[in-house]
């Protein structure tokens, strides 16, 4: 007798059963059929299939209370019609299975993902179950609706013919397309990153037109510029662009910031995206509400144009350095910079340098300056950093999300189900207690030294570790360690605490009176918000619709601002990691369609 067999047909027959239950109670509108479905405690997570926001919902009486909620007359459960639910047997995350999730249950649930139609407005949409036994019945502890495709207008997922009824080549017809987007585009995007290229390709592809401002002379400028020993600190399967755009084989596991940029570049060829380099939105763009469209003015290459979209989507990544006003500076002799000046150590061979931050690229460039031979290289920590090995993360996170075997979007999906809230509980009471045992030589090494360390963020009272400094400082704070950690546990790379009093003609001094000697000093401060660049652009008042946060986490565990509606009409936010953009971005392109066919209604 096959168990595993036995084990994979129970587990499909009970999501079947379940999903069955589920689009009942949805195609009859019965809420309290529908809520009851869940465990007690159970999730519900809503991307975009009963309302146009991203919402995380705990507890039956909460998940009851959203969907019965009726903002055009009719409940959001009755009028969304979820039906012709069918569970998935084929996707490279496989077909229902009996797995552990701690928290959740104390024996093994029911994992499954499944594909439904949504009824208003007409559209696809897929979805995951976790499911655990609660008295001899199976409920849900998880269930996230995503939407996918509106139906008649889907994302075009085969070969197109290239050939055309007036025989032109594909050439002409996308130089045709780009005259008529440059004319009138509908979305303006600020900024040729990956979240801008993202957006820009997943409109392009839905038949949006979406024009590109990008500052620097050439896509791919923004890592090409950067300092020559930057790569990724995560696998290459995780940070791939999109699902079209694999990584070669044969490239390296942590890929190099000349192939990332290569990569991005190569992307939005492929995608014949219309892009103008070596161009920036002027401030400030005003918005006429009885036309809903933007007056935006760029200036291209020094020739200024007016624009008039629909949409601005600002995706322009991290604010503009975060440079301190340093006592002294005028008197110091030696090369001071910000981290994003940083070319390369070679031409400090033989200097004393002081860096001064302790995060990732703080990190690197210790690294940097250690391997081209600075006589001496010290970090000036100001605050405690989350530390965590590239191989625990690998091993704990990507290799558990990210493998190989699944295909990208698959992953994605997978890797974003779980409502934040609840993946901050399991980190606190299984994750970060599991990723301190994997590391602890090097911990205990990096404490020995003085290295300061957290697991906290922002005065939390639970250790979040890596996942909260992402989800909530989409990484500040923290930092995956390529190897520098052992050079501060080796004493190679000294460590010093607190804050710069003064600057003298050859050294740092501290507040506590401590002088360090330096010849060089690099600034690895960060940041500014990303708040201050779109008052920059938009002016201050902007801030009274759409508040001062982005990015950071609203009370139910979305992203403030971040790929969803900002309280400005019009107004968008694209940013984050590999995987943010890559993801979210299709959500903000539906949202954008929706609106262009009329079917945004309130829901």
């Amino acid at each position: 007798m096959d168990l595993r067999a036995d084990d994979s047909a129970r587990a499909v027959d009970i999501a079947k059963h379940w999903l069955g239950r589920l689009e009942q109670s949805s195609v009859a509108g019965d809420v309290v059929a529908f809520s009851n479905l869940f465990a007690p405690e159970g999730w519900l997570k809503d991307m975009l299939c009963l309302s146009w926001d991203f919402r995380s919902l705990s507890g039956r009486e909460k998940i009851a209370s959203y969907v019965s909620e009726k903002p055009s007359g009719t409940t959001r459960l009755a009028r969304a019609g979820l039906h012709d639910v069918e569970v998935e047997l084929s996707s490279t995350l496989g077909p229902p299975s009996f797995e552990s999730m701690p928290l959740a249950s104390d024996g093994q649930g029911v994992r499954a993902t499944f594909r439904f139609v949504l009824s208003s407005p007409p559209a696809k949409g897929r979805g995951y179950a976790y499911l655990v036994e609660d008295a001899s019945e199976w409920k849900a502890f998880i269930l996230m609706l995503s939407l996918r495709d509106l139906i008649g207008h889907e994302e075009p997922c085969e070969r197109p013919l290239g050939i055309f009824p007036d025989h032109a080549t594909w050439e002409e017809v996308q130089a045709r397309r780009a005259v008529a987007t440059e004319a009138d585009p509908t979305v303006l995007i600020v900024g040729g990153g990956l979240a801008g290229l993202s957006c820009a390709a997943r409109l392009t592809r839905l038949g949006v037109r979406a024009l590109v401002v990008e500052k620097d002379g050439r896509i791919g400028d923004v890592w090409r510029k950067r300092y020559r020993s930057l790569r990724l600190h995560s696998p290459a399967h995780s940070c791939e662009v999109m699902s079209e755009y694999p990584w070669p084989r044969l490239y390296p596991k942590y890929i190099s910031k000349e192939k990332v940029a290569n990569q991005l570049e190569y992307f939005a060829m492929g995608e014949d995206l219309v892009i103008w380099t070596s161009s920036t939105l002027l401030p400030t763009p005003q918005y006429d509400e009885a036309v809903q469209r933007w007056t935006a003015t760029v200036d291209r290459a020094g020739t200024k144009t007016v624009l008039r979209p629909k949409h601005i989507i600002v995706a322009t990544g991290y604010g503009e350095p975060s440079i301190p006003r340093l006592r002294g500076a005028d008197a110091f002799k030696g090369a001071m910079y910000h981290a994003s000046e940083h070319r390369g150590a070679a031409p400090f061979r033989d200097k004393k340098v002081v860096v001064v931050g302790a995060g990732n690229t703080a990190f690197d460039i210790c690294l940097d300056f250690f391997v081209k031979e600075a006589s001496s290289v010290t970090i000036l920590q100001r605050s405690p950093t989350c530390v965590m090995s590239v191989q625990t993360s690998d091993e704990l996170f990507h290799s558990v999300s990210y493998p190989e075997k699944y295909a990208i979007d698959d992953a994605d999906f997978n890797a974003q189900h779980m409502p934040l809230p609840f993946l901050f509980k399991l980190q606190a009471a299984v994750g970060v207690p599991v990723q301190k045992a994997k590391d602890k030589a090097l911990l205990d090494g990096l404490a020995r030294a003085g290295f300061q360390l957290t697991w906290t963020v922002d005065g939390d009272s639970e250790e979040l570790g890596i996942p909260g400094f992402v989800m909530k400082r989409l990484g500040s704070g923290a930092l995956l360690d390529t190897g520098c950690g052992q050079l501060i546990v080796d004493g190679k790379v000294k460590v010093q605490h607190g804050e710069i009093d003064t600057l003298e003609g050859d050294a740092v001094v501290l507040t506590d009176g401590t002088r360090i000697p330096a010849d060089v000093l690099v600034l690895a401060t960060g940041h500014r918000p990303a708040i201050e660049t779109i008052t920059s652009l938009f002016g201050s008042s902007i801030t009274d619709k759409i508040g001062t946060r982005v990015w950071d986490l609203d009370a139910e565990g979305e992203h403030a601002n971040a790929y969803r509606p900002t309280g400005q009409r019009g107004l968008w936010v694209a940013m984050g990691m590999f995987g943010h953009p890559r993801y979210l971005s299709k959500y903000l392109a539906l949202q954008i369609l929706a609106e262009e066919l009329g079917v945004k209604e309130e829901r």
